[in-house]
């Protein structure tokens, strides 16, 4: 409730301090006491716009202040936290201390608490906590929710109040749900045969992590089977062959120099790196003709891994970069197919 009053400075009232009780309080006077007065400074207290034309005659700036006490309205402590304003610092009680200064420059203050705050802010926090049935703007009994909370404190329903609203939130939000897959039935229906078909195409191709990469080295081993023969023959013809060859010239050229072993030790290193030289082109020559055995020319595993790439880069422009992409797709593919699937059972 409003305990004190302030006025300084506005219209006729030079200075005034209205100490109000609990229970009825009750001003009288003549026309032009400032009776209206009071309520205007109240309603300023409560947010209401500010003019300069109402700072006293000869004055600057004109101040209206209220002491409220929150015992029984623990409701605005409350809106005092959500809008991140303080308390009024009086560990013995829980009150509310609002100060309005208008000055005929338009520099309004508004302070809350000891703290300044904004006039949507002191609208917020003030809405509820006082009415001036001669002002509509402050008329709460006029709004059907203001009337609602009214009725259910009078009846003691506010905690039912509480728990019907959420059950019918919840029934709505089901009632939603529940329009929304009926109505989703027919495109529900296209969806699922879309993802049947992507889902067994991705199947059908049975794809692997890597697939690609082993695949494009086989098919350039492949391509390449005929080239590499050649290229194989002719360097293992230049290392031997019946009519002569590197390894044939290297042993006879160490046959004709071996006897001069012993007469001459400055030959010996030459000798030596000739005998590994021949050792390692007969390792040489062993090792080519070993991998020309084993090179395979295959034109139907060509056709078939060229055939398998042609696929995967089909599938690649509808389900990703990769095999490993695609395979992911699958995945969520197949989860999306089940959420359809169980759209009847959700209903």
């Amino acid at each position: 409730m409003l305990e004190i009053l302030t006025i300084k400075n506005l219209a006729v009232i030079d200075q005034a301090e209205i100490p109000f009780e609990k229970g009825l309080n009750v001003l009288t006077g003549e026309t032009g006491a400032g009776k209206s007065i009071v309520l205007q400074a109240i309603s300023l207290l409560l947010g209401s716009r500010a003019s300069p034309d109402l700072i006293r005659m000869g004055r600057d700036e004109a101040v209206v202040q209220g002491s409220f006490d929150l015992s029984d309205l623990s409701w605005v402590s409350d809106r005092l936290a959500n809008l991140g304003l303080p308390e009024s610092g009086d560990p013995d009680r829980a009150c509310l201390l609002i100060k309005r200064s208008v000055h005929r420059q338009g520099k309004h203050r508004i302070t809350i608490n000891g703290e300044s705050a904004t006039l949507s802010v002191l609208q917020k926090l003030c809405e509820g906590l006082i009415d001036l049935c001669s002002q509509h703007e402050h008329q709460s009994l006029l709004k059907p929710s203001v009337q609602l909370d009214l009725l259910d404190r009078y009846g003691g329903t506010e905690a039912l109040r509480i728990q019907f609203s959420e059950l019918f939130g919840n029934w709505r939000e089901l009632e939603q749900k529940v329009n929304d897959l009926r109505n989703g039935l027919h495109d529900r229906e296209k969806q699922r045969d879309f993802l049947a078909f992507q889902i067994e195409e991705l199947r059908t191709a049975e794809l692997k992590a890597g697939e690609e990469d082993a695949l494009q080295v086989r098919k350039q081993l492949l391509q390449s089977a005929s080239q590499r023969a050649q290229v194989v023959q002719a360097a293992s013809g230049a290392l031997e062959r019946e009519d002569g060859g590197v390894l044939q010239e290297l042993r006879i050229a160490l046959q004709k120099l071996r006897p001069y072993r012993q007469m001459d030790k400055l030959i010996e290193p030459a000798l030596e790196s000739l005998e590994r030289g021949l050792l390692e082109l007969e390792d040489a020559h062993q090792s080519l003709a070993k991998y020309l055995d084993g090179i395979e020319l295959d034109p139907a595993e060509l056709d078939q891994v060229m055939e398998r790439l042609a696929l995967l880069a089909e599938l690649r422009r509808k389900y990703g970069h990769s095999s490993s992409e695609m395979l992911k797709t699958l995945a969520q593919l197949e989860s999306d197919f089940s959420r359809v699937e169980g759209a009847d059972s959700n209903l």
